[in-house]
């Protein structure tokens, strides 16, 4: 029993280290581009808010944030944003304005349009989950940026949890997308758009170029019909 439990674990040792390499040559993944028009109303969320955080100083250690990352990405002009629900930290999201360059995938660009924000790498602490701070995100981002009307958000294709609460609050799907790497360097990314295949670049470009006025507005522009 005792040889039966060593080989057991040795297996398991040595299938993690092969999937480890595996996943090093070669790494497929995908996700889901979702779009929102912001309403002019506010959202209400009862007490919780966003607070800027421009000062490294004020990052936690329960945000598991590399001070270096976060310093660099304020210098490039991300905004760092605290989710504060009646005074406690419940998370963080980043936000890019109009003009930003932001990689959502495999080295693929997004230059957010004018009169929109990106919404990215935004963590929940665990016992604060499921509250829907997604509202208290788009409320917070209409009370700092009062000219913004609309939303983009990169998710995932194995965070389906986050999908579900970006559609609660209106989020809807522009595209989908997929990509293969190799050594970490080189990518070959494709993006499914109302049935039509494109790259995913292509697909990203496209999207600067439709004012999100509505959030239907962005299924009826096809790649055979250009804004």
């Amino acid at each position: 029993m005792v040889r039966k439990n060593r080989r057991l674990r040795c297996l398991r040792m040595l299938a993690r280290t092969w999937l480890t390499a595996a996943e090093t040559i070669v790494e497929v993944r995908g996700g889901v581009m979702l779009a929102m028009s912001i309403p002019t109303r506010e959202v209400s969320d009862g007490h919780a808010g966003l607070r800027s955080v421009d000062d490294i100083g004020q990052i936690k250690e329960t945000w598991e944030l590399q001070r270096d990352v976060v310093a660099e990405r304020l210098r490039q002009g991300h905004i760092l944003h605290g989710i504060v629900d009646h005074g406690d930290l419940c998370g963080y999201c980043w936000v890019s304005r109009a003009g930003s360059r932001n990689d959502v995938f495999f080295g693929r660009r997004f230059n957010v349009p004018e009169a929109a924000v990106y919404i990215w790498d935004c963590a929940t602490l665990p016992r604060y989950r499921n509250r829907g701070y997604y509202k208290t995100v788009l409320k917070g981002i209409q009370s700092s940026e009062p000219g913004i009307s609309s939303a983009y958000v990169a998710v995932d294709q194995y965070n389906p949890i986050s999908r579900h609460a970006l559609e609660k609050v209106g989020f809807r799907v522009c595209f989908r997308y997929w990509g293969i790497r190799f050594l970490r360097r080189h990518a070959v990314c494709i993006a499914l758009w109302d049935r039509h295949l494109l790259t995913l670049q292509q697909a990203l470009t496209r999207l600067t170029r439709i004012p999100v006025a509505t959030v239907d507005k962005v299924h009826q522009c096809r790649p055979s019909n250009p804004c």
